[in-house]
């Protein structure tokens, strides 16, 4: 029987490929065998020092198998990815993961994890492109869920070393919790994010470094189709060499969405000083990640996003407008995707075991 806790995810296709509604506890003779397939178009047309401008179109294919076996799920499969114009694939990865349903309403993931969408984080901490063109995050996962709060806390092992490696260890971790009232009128929004470079048994020139990322985000729906918000973020350098002009930053960012029928669109405005997110958009940051000579103190842009999104049985539609206008630099960066997401899945019984076979 599945979990009485939606663990459902936002059917924008822009999230992720990934479903985490199949991570669920069904009947433990039951198996599914799904494809995961997304197939995107995304043009970044960015003029600011601090980002770079180009063409990402390809797609993602990620076949699983699941088994279910009691508060057991086993999850098995392959996560593929190819840019156009490649004669191969980019990048196959394998994708594993073992997930145990505690209760109804927490469970413990370990493998490879669903993707960053369900982290559900702001674009100044984390870039939605690396859900189209990332690696599968590889750790481990403890979500839950209650009456008026739910979230999970989650490591990402981004690299891996051996005894004598010349590369660091690198690492994220993060934490997601949403408190809601009044039938969900009101939420809040609490985002926090570690990422560490290091490591005690490689000699490695990149700098050792721990950053920290913090977000807040009240929200208020206004009306069935008005919601209304202010998200308010923090970096800070914990330890580690300095490697920019700054160890400490903040953003504030007050945000109007909308949402009628198969169209959204969300207008705020983005002031930051000195703030900087290791996986953040580029566009957004006071420092560059490509060019140590580039660095902006304060930042000011207006931002709007547009998207239609449209849900069929199995499919998704997604094309969203960006726009990112620099009120210091009077400049304006915009990016457009497209894209379409396919994910079936078919549900069976798994064979039923005879005393024979179980000798």
């Amino acid at each position: 029987m599945a979990s009485s806790i939606a663990w459902a995810q936002d059917v924008r296709l822009s999230a992720d490929i990934a479903r985490e509604d199949i991570d669920v506890r069904r009947d433990s003779a039951e198996y599914s065998v799904g494809v995961d397939a997304q197939f995107f178009f995304k043009n970044d047309e960015y003029f600011a020092p601090a980002a770079e401008g180009y063409t990402l179109p390809g797609y993602r294919v990620r076949p699983s198998v699941q088994i279910y076996i009691g508060r057991f799920t086993l999850t098995a499969g392959v996560d593929a990815l190819r840019f156009g114009g490649m004669s191969r694939f980019h990048k196959a990865y394998p994708y594993f993961a073992g997930t145990w349903h505690v209760t109804d309403s927490v469970r413990l993931r370990i493998g490879d994890l669903q993707g960053p969408a369900v982290h559900d984080l702001p674009e100044i901490l984390d870039d939605p492109e690396h859900q189209l063109a990332g690696p599968p995050e590889t750790g481990a996962m403890f979500a839950f869920a209650g009456r008026n709060t739910k979230g999970h806390v989650w490591l990402n092992w981004r690299q891996f070393i051996f005894m004598g490696d010349t590369i660091p260890e690198k690492f994220t971790a993060g934490i997601k919790v949403d408190f809601l009232r009044n039938s969900e009128r009101l939420r809040v929004k609490l985002r926090m994010m570690f990422n560490h470079i290091g490591g005690q048994i490689s000699n490695f020139d990149e700098p050792m470094q721990s950053l920290a990322n913090v977000s807040v985000e009240p929200e208020v729906r206004l009306t069935r189709s008005v919601t209304a918000g202010v998200m308010m973020a923090g970096f800070h350098t914990m330890v580690g060499k300095v490697a920019r002009p700054f160890e400490d930053g903040f953003a504030v960012q007050p945000k109007i969405k909308t949402e009628v029928g198969i169209v959204s669109a969300e207008a705020s405005w983005l002031r930051t000083r000195n703030f900087y997110a290791p996986h953040g958009n580029p566009l957004l940051m006071s420092v560059s990640n490509y060019d140590p000579a580039v660095y902006e103190k304060d930042r000011s842009l207006v931002i709007v996003h547009a998207d239609i999104n449209k849900a069929f049985p199995s499919v998704r539609f997604n094309l969203r407008g960006s726009a990112y206008y620099d009120t210091f630099a009077s400049r304006l960066d915009y990016a457009y995707f497209l894209g379409l997401c396919f994910s079936p899945r078919w549900y069976g019984r798994l064979p039923r075991m005879t005393d024979r076979d179980r000798r």
